[in-house]
């Protein structure tokens, strides 16, 4: 986990790992930004279709007229 990155990044061993722990630990924190940046387009994507849902428009009427 975000541990063993950081103490691969941290141990001063060979030039490979501490690399390979610092390229890990920047990847990390750009995938949970990479999360939250979508976790808040899905949330306004699901806002929004809520809000035409409700709104009633011509569309949503046909569909109700089809199935039944």
């Amino acid at each position: 986990g975000v541990g063993a990155v950081l103490a691969a990044a941290l141990s001063g061993g060979d030039p490979a790992i501490v690399v390979g722990g610092v390229l890990a630990a920047l990847g990390l924190v750009l995938m949970g930004v990479a999360g939250f940046v979508m976790m808040l387009v899905g949330g306004v994507w699901m806002a929004l279709r809520v809000i035409a849902d409700q709104s009633g428009d011509a569309d949503e009427k046909r569909y109700r007229k089809i199935e039944r």
